[in-house]
């Protein structure tokens, strides 16, 4: 079982590569063991999500600016 701490570093690694990436693996590891997490993993998932919202908002944004539909 990982602890908390060592779970939002591998999280934060993956968000390297992209928010919606890290926002499913820490989703995942937080359903399978929700009583191992307390309230920080709780508020990265909040900043993951919101992050990965507006991460795929700005690619269709970017998109329809480049004629693309």
């Amino acid at each position: 079982m990982k602890k908390e701490n060592d779970l939002l570093e591998e999280t934060l690694s993956i968000a390297e590569n992209g928010y919606a990436a890290a926002y499913q693996f820490l989703l995942e590891e937080y359903e399978n063991n929700p009583e191992e997490y307390g309230p920080q993993t709780l508020y990265f998932l909040a900043c993951l999500a919101g992050r990965a919202n507006s991460q795929s908002a700005g690619k269709s944004i970017g998109m329809a600016d480049n004629g693309h539909s």
